[in-house]
């Protein structure tokens, strides 16, 4: 697993409890793209990502273990929201 620089991204780990232990994804953003990836643990849940492009929030997308989101091309992602459930606040990052 790859990630870029922190001079380049913005970047937070989202952890959650459940009967088997930690469970943790990573979430990151920067300009052209934003990801939400479970990491380590078996919990239950998708990885769930939306992007902020001229001050209006794009569709949440999830999958099983990793999401990424991408801006329409030639605009740029203001923040990004990353959660792991559907019901869960989302943590909210700027590149």
């Amino acid at each position: 697993m790859v990630f870029p620089s922190s001079a380049q991204a913005a970047g937070a780990f989202i952890d959650r409890y459940n009967g088997d232990g930690l469970c943790r994804w990573h979430a990151s953003v920067w300009v052209g793209e934003a990801e939400t990836e479970e990491v380590s643990g078996t919990c239950a849940g998708h990885s769930w990502v939306r992007v902020k492009v001229n001050n209006s929030w794009r569709s949440w997308e999830h999958s099983d273990g990793w999401e990424k989101a991408y801006p329409p091309a030639g605009k740029l992602i203001q923040q990004s929201q990353h959660k792991t459930q559907s019901d869960e606040t989302p943590k909210t990052l700027t590149p």
